[in-house]
């Protein structure tokens, strides 16, 4: 599960750009995350998809609170999300 602190986000960030920057089941693989923002466990019955074809666009308040999973899921392995942050 990966989360975000409100310490890693700058106080004037406007926008938050996230994306997966690892391959978790080899290159050229569509990775899939799901994620949350009701504090419920992502998974692919429950929350959203995000794939590593995609850039999440989100308030800083929206990081906050999102979890980010890919257990359980067809893939294995851990994964990392780049945030990036707009002012």
């Amino acid at each position: 599960m990966r989360t975000f602190s409100p310490s890693q986000i700058h106080k004037n960030t406007k926008v938050c750009l996230l994306s997966i920057t690892e391959n978790i089941g080899g290159q050229g693989q569509i990775e899939t995350v799901w994620y949350t923002f009701d504090g419920s466990v992502p998974r692919p019955d429950n929350g959203h998809k995000m794939t590593s074809r995609i850039i999440l666009k989100l308030s800083p308040e929206a990081v906050r609170v999102a979890r980010f999973s890919n257990q359980p899921g067809q893939q294995n392995g851990p994964f990392r999300l780049r945030m990036d942050q707009l002012s």
